[in-house]
């Protein structure tokens, strides 16, 4: 713990020194490691928080989840820690450019996830803790409800930690437009906000709607297609794999690849 304070405190002194040499907050910044630290370089490819962390993720609502020494913080654009280092890994994607993602630490609708002895929870962009870490697993909330887990079952807390669906899914995914998949007896099916079952499970995997539209998989086909909600397929199934629909596209077949060669990637520099 004393050496990530103290890292903590050289970062800090690294970051207001090179603000201090004239350095103005960039609007939009990108994780890049260089020689085995993290920092972040802008648009055009300068960098703007020198590399010294040792860890470093996508900005969102203003801040970024960073490593220092074992522990996770949040920086923001003006390079202040603004949350310390004090919480746990977890089991976070290390990078996803799917605005749907469920497991995220970036923060959502003014709360981020984040996790303290095994058990996640949530915090405020100051840094408070607004859901104390109880839950097994949980996700990142949107639609002002969150999916988290307690014993071993899904269930659906609002802002407050409180239970507003009864843990009872064996998966369950974000809320969007909506409607959010969760696992009944082995299939997936869509819930409205208050745990309604709309559209019924059939399904082998169920995604997030968004434009619309939901890929769902089955293994009737061993394909993705795309349904509305009322559950109708309107993308009969023909992708092997599929992503969300973005402005009325999908990258559909493609989506695996575009994941890697995102326009806003983490950069490796050796």
């Amino acid at each position: 713990m004393i050496t990530a304070r103290i890292l903590a405190i050289g970062f800090l002194l690294t970051v207001i020194a090179y603000a201090q040499n004239g350095h103005s907050p960039s609007p939009t910044l990108f994780p890049a490691r260089i020689n085995g630290k993290w920092g972040y370089i802008n648009r055009s490819g300068k960098v703007v928080i020198r590399p010294m962390l040792n860890g470093a993720e996508e900005f969102s609502e203003g801040l970024a989840r960073v490593r220092i020494g074992q522990k996770w913080g949040y920086i923001n654009l003006s390079r202040r820690i603004v949350i310390p280092p004090k919480y746990d890994t977890g089991l976070f994607p290390l990078y996803s450019d799917d605005p749907k993602e469920d497991y995220s630490s970036r923060f959502s609708e003014g709360l981020a996830l984040v996790v303290k002895g095994g058990k996640y929870g949530y915090v405020s962009r100051a840094g408070k803790v607004l859901v104390k870490p109880r839950f097994a697993l949980a996700r990142r909330f949107n639609e002002h409800r969150a999916a988290v887990m307690v014993n071993k079952r899904w269930g659906y807390i609002d802002q407050s930690g409180r239970i507003i669906i009864k843990p009872q899914f064996g998966g369950a995914r974000i809320y969007s437009e909506g409607l959010a998949a969760v696992q009944i007896e082995g299939q997936w099916g869509y819930i409205d906000p208050y745990g309604k079952v709309i559209i019924p499970p059939q399904f082998n995997r169920g995604a997030p709607f968004s434009e619309g539209l939901a890929s769902v998989f089955s293994r009737d086909t061993n394909r993705y297609g795309y349904i509305d909600p009322h559950g109708d397929m309107v993308i009969k199934p023909q992708f092997v794999t599929a992503g969300i629909f973005q402005r009325w596209l999908s990258a559909g077949l493609y989506w695996t690849e575009r994941r890697r060669t995102s326009s806003c990637p983490r950069v490796w520099v050796h």
